[in-house]
């Protein structure tokens, strides 16, 4: 029933306050309207900086700028000036439902149900669910109030199309430049080592590697590349990892092995094919 996808080849906010919540309530803050997020408290004393929120809110911000300056709705300037330079059809990957000519082709989401309380949370979180107790529980396709911070459908192939004009130093979509201000790492090595949508994370090979991953209920992804920036993986999976349970961190577990076996394979590779270029040259 669940499905692995594997294509190999934060924004920070600081603020001062007195009566700063904690990161649990910041969540479910964020929960009750549907906006997934991430949160890092690194101090809770009453001075600048030592608070962080990481929030799809900020791309939120950044879309409607561009609608703003463009005078095109969101979509239509991904389709225009992202897809189209990537040579990615448009009518595989949206953001609305509405954009797909058949959405029976689209991934169906599903989610493991512990107990009766699993199936209230997600009736509530997401009404179209109306479900019963059944183990595994399949989710309808649905969207949420986050538009578009989130829930860009696509394939791992269009995906690693994007990933690899990253890899490539912006080729062919942006400068040099704007890519290096993408990784520039803010907070001054306060926070976590946050970079403009995409952060560092340390695995369990204690090695470094630039991520942006994400999850929703019935799905998850995560998109690595590694610190010498040649070699890039992504998994998605339709699978679902908001629940407190074993079963969560098991489907990590394995996420992340499948990311450190193929960084294995294609390094060697890579390194291997480097030697023999160089023994041609010379």
């Amino acid at each position: 029933m669940f499905s692995f996808v594997v294509f190999a080849f934060d924004l920070v906010g600081t603020g001062s306050t007195t009566n700063c919540p904690n990161r649990q309530a910041i969540e479910q803050s964020l929960n009750k309207v549907n906006i997934p997020a991430r949160i890092h408290l690194t101090g809770y004393q009453d001075h600048r900086g030592n608070v962080t929120l990481y929030s799809n809110e900020g791309t939120l911000l950044a879309a409607l700028v561009v609608e703003c300056v463009a005078k095109i709705s969101y979509g239509q300037y991904l389709r225009e000036n992202i897809f189209k330079s990537l040579n990615i059809y448009f009518r595989t990957v949206a953001v609305r439902l509405s954009d797909f000519q058949n959405t029976e082709e689209l991934v169906k989401h599903y989610a493991y149900a512990v107990n009766e309380s699993f199936i209230q949370q997600w009736n509530h979180e997401i009404p179209q669910f109306n479900g019963n107790l059944s183990t595994s529980l399949h989710f309808p396709l649905f969207s949420f109030s986050g538009y578009p911070a989130g829930l860009l459908r696509m394939s791992a192939i269009s995906l690693s199309m994007f990933l690899r004009m990253f890899i490539n130093n912006g080729y062919p979509l942006f400068s040099s430049q704007s890519i290096a201000e993408m990784k520039q790492v803010v907070g001054g090595g306060l926070i976590r080592l946050y970079e403009l949508a995409w952060h560092w994370r340390t695995l369990s090979n204690t090695r470094l590697y630039l991520s942006h991953g994400g999850s929703l209920p019935g799905m998850i992804h995560l998109m690595l590349t590694n610190e010498m920036n040649n070699t890039g993986v992504i998994v998605l999976t339709n699978t679902n990892t908001t629940a407190p349970i074993d079963l969560t961190r098991e489907i990590y577990e394995t996420v992340e092995s499948i990311h450190l076996t193929l960084f294995q394979c294609f390094e060697i590779r890579f390194i291997v094919f480097k030697e023999d270029q160089i023994k041609t040259d010379t």
